[in-house]
């Protein structure tokens, strides 16, 4: 990574800056699509980096952005090019893990007014034990997953809008439930949020890289549930309503993969009784690249 002194820098750019790293995967693809719509953010100021495609074309591996995109992928991240602008913001769309590897490293060689946006599951949850017991894995560095908050605009926007601190992308099935169950956690008078919910994906939600089970050709004309009752994402979940809601939750989630590519659907209970009636979430879709 191309490192700068900010003293040595002349003054800066208000104009917005955007830095991709892992542009060229299916998170980095629709985030260059995204921005083809931001009227503030011209091609040129945003670079994609990818070390699989470096050299390369980005319409040769986005095709559908060829026309908005001419240039090409770059290998490392230029900090110098971000250190000019006022406002530039680092989207990290790596796979999960691979983020925070580089963060320990990364984090004192970037400008202090680039805000980082994290795709991954990385530092969506607050601490150490709470990643092991979702992920059943060891975070590489649980001393600062303090550095990023949990952003679900719909949720929580008042705890990070006006916050220096970075910014963790919640995940999909997260944000689909999610988005279905807030309205029902609203009223406290009814003791903790008890949800019941299912939910369905598209296989561009695995990724890229095609895996055993995951590789849509295997999950073609197929609809199976899986992690049943035990997704990672229950987590994010319950954070979400706690942090929107300021009560804690509880729920069973079932989720299947179905034949499509793209999109989540999800429907949720709250199966808090109420005068012996249940009350039933409306569904909730989310895109998912």
């Amino acid at each position: 990574m191309q490192a700068t002194s900010e003293a040595q820098q002349p003054a800066r750019d208000p104009s917005l800056r955007i830095a991709i790293l892992g542009a060229s995967g299916y998170g980095g693809g629709e985030l260059l699509r995204y921005l083809t719509q931001h009227p503030s953010v011209p091609a040129n100021r945003i670079q994609a980096i990818s070390k699989h495609a470096a050299g390369q074309l980005i319409g040769s591996v986005h095709p559908h952005l060829a026309l908005s995109y001419p240039q090409h992928f770059l290998a490392e991240l230029d900090l110098a090019a971000l250190s000019q602008s006022e406002n530039s913001v680092l989207f990290a769309a790596l796979a999960h893990g691979e983020f925070a590897k580089l963060w320990p490293e990364l984090k004192p060689k970037l400008p202090s007014h680039c805000r980082v946006i994290d795709l991954s599951a990385d530092f969506r949850l607050d601490t150490a034990e709470q990643v092991r017991a979702a992920y059943r894995l060891e975070h590489p560095c649980p001393e600062l997953l303090a550095d990023f908050l949990y952003a679900l605009p719909e949720a929580n926007q008042h705890r990070y809008a006006n916050s220096t601190k970075h910014l963790a992308n919640p995940g999909c099935f997260a944000t689909a439930i999610s988005l279905s169950l807030l309205p029902l956690s609203i009223d406290a008078r009814f003791g903790q949020c008890d949800f019941a919910v299912s939910a369905i994906t598209g296989s561009s939600g695995s990724g890229a890289q095609a895996q055993a089970g995951t590789h849509h050709p295997a999950r073609a004309q197929d609809f199976r549930a899986y992690k049943v009752l035990e997704h990672q994402h229950q987590a994010e979940i319950q954070l979400a309503i706690h942090q929107c809601q300021d009560q804690c939750a509880k729920g069973d989630f079932v989720q299947s993969d179905a034949e499509q590519v793209h999109g989540q659907e999800s429907g949720g209970q709250d199966k808090r009784n109420r005068n012996g009636d249940h009350q039933t979430a409306a569904c909730a879709e989310a895109d998912e690249s």
